[in-house]
This record gives structure tokens, C-alpha cells and sequence, in this order.
């Protein structure tokens, strides 16, 4: 009997850094990725967890993006 007493769903640290790694990859034709970035952020600033967000941009950029270089690309 499976347990349905939660739903899960990707976090939003988790969908800032898909989309930002898709960008970084290719920055000439990301630029929707970066748009999507960018709303999603200034949408959920406040509550996201930073220290995630931190290690989740450096995974998807292997190592090349900081959380206040993210900061920076997205204000």
C-alpha cells in the first residue's frame, strides 16, 4: 500500500539551478532559461534556502557559479 499522505515536488533551489545550468551551457541560446531564471527568483527570493541554492548552482556549473554571481546575473 503506497503512503499518499504527501505529494512530492521538486524544489524551487532545484528548478532555479536546472534552468541556470541550461544557460550557463550555452548562454548565446539560453537566454529564455535566464528570463525563466529571473522571474522565478525575484518571485521566491525570500524564501528559498541559500546554502542549497548555493551547492545546487555550483553542481549545475561545475564549480564556476557562486551564489552572488548568480545574484548578480539575475538582478
Amino acid at each position: 500500500m503506497a503512503d499518499d499522505s504527501y505529494i512530492r515536488i521538486v524544489s524551487p533551489e532545484d528548478i532555479l539551478a536546472d534552468r541556470i545550468g541550461q544557460y550557463w551551457s550555452d548562454p548565446v541560446h539560453g537566454e529564455r532559461s535566464l528570463a525563466q531564471v529571473r522571474t522565478l527568483y525575484l518571485m521566491l527570493e525570500p524564501q528559498l534556502d541559500n546554502a542549497y541554492l548555493e551547492k545546487r548552482l555550483r553542481d549545475e556549473t561545475l564549480d564556476e557559479l557562486s551564489l552572488a554571481d548568480f545574484k548578480g546575473l539575475v538582478r
